[in-house]
């Protein structure tokens, strides 16, 4: 077995690896969401004057949380969002700054795009925005296969989606990894979707596993992007030096 051959054997086993641990990771948070009661709270230890949670898992396990610590889906994958967030802005800043005229690339208005639109998603999140704006538009609940107002809005979300998948299919098309990615983007939004609709209990879980396949999606992407960067700004130096 050549060197190559067998670094490729090497990567793709990290990957798979990396891959499994990830979904047992969203399992198994899923598991805890699902399955913990808090069943007393106040003044609960004696050597503090905080309140204190105590908190049973699986009708088994009792601990006691601090109630900025409690395990709390929707402020978890806030974070999340808001990381991927700024992720973006990173690479969006590195192209401009690495690339002439960097600015101008699409590739930069592309992680600009995504870092206001996971702005707004975090905050979404967060807030509960969708949810307000269907509380004042009850007139949606009268649509087909429509129960809430907010159902509605929160598969509206799928048109800027599609649309930025359209219109940056190029970027996103440059890194194999990043597609794979995409696709897991994909599946755990639509199944957050009509998890929402439904009212299955998987949909925190479904939120959760598509910030981590986007957070995947936009690493290789990016590293892609800012390689192409560097490459294109080394390639005007070495003219530059030439013309010199």
């Amino acid at each position: 077995m050549n060197s190559n051959r067998f670094g490729n054997v090497v990567y793709w086993s990290a990957v798979i690896v990396v891959g499994i641990l990830i979904i047992l990771g969203i399992l198994f948070v899923n598991m805890l969401l699902n399955n913990y009661e808090v069943i007393d709270k106040g003044k609960l230890l004696e050597y503090t004057s905080g309140i204190i949670y105590k908190v049973r898992f699986f009708d088994s396990y009792t601990i006691f949380i601090e109630p900025e610590h409690r395990l709390e889906g929707d402020v978890f994958n806030t974070f999340l969002m808001v990381g991927i967030a700024f992720i973006s802005l990173t690479y969006a800043f590195l192209i401009a700054r690495i690339k002439r005229d960097g600015v101008r690339e699409r590739s930069f208005f592309m992680y600009i795009t995504l870092f206001v639109g996971m702005l707004f998603l975090s905050a979404d999140e967060f807030f509960g925005i969708h949810e307000s704006i269907g509380h004042n538009m009850q007139f949606l609940a009268s649509l087909p296969f429509v129960k809430r107002p907010d159902d509605f809005i929160i598969l509206s979300y799928s048109v800027p989606v599609a649309a930025f998948l359209y219109f940056f299919r190029k970027e996103l098309a440059s890194n194999i990894a990043t597609l794979r990615a995409m696709m897991g983007v994909i599946v755990f939004f639509l199944l957050a979707s009509v998890s929402d609709v439904l009212t299955l209990p998987i949909e925190e879980a479904a939120e959760f596993g598509a910030s981590v396949c986007l957070i995947v999606a936009i690493l290789f992407l990016g590293s892609t992007h800012i390689e192409q960067a560097v490459n294109a700004s080394n390639s005007h130096d070495k003219k530059s030096d030439m013309a010199q």
